[in-house]
């Protein structure tokens, strides 16, 4: 627990208290695609594999 409130102190360093920062959150799908195994590895790998 430690750990994660520690990271999240890190996140949140030098960010003003009530502003929406740039690149926070999700951008919007307009267009909903249907489930695609291979385009979810390619997502995973380019995405979130460098933390995950």
């Amino acid at each position: 627990m430690l750990a994660i409130l520690a990271y999240m102190h890190w996140l949140s360093k030098d960010v003003p208290t009530g502003v929406d920062v740039e690149g926070r959150g999700f951008i919007r799908i307009t267009a909903p695609q249907p489930p695609d195994m291979e385009r979810g590895k390619k997502v995973y790998a380019d995405k979130c594999a460098i933390c995950h």
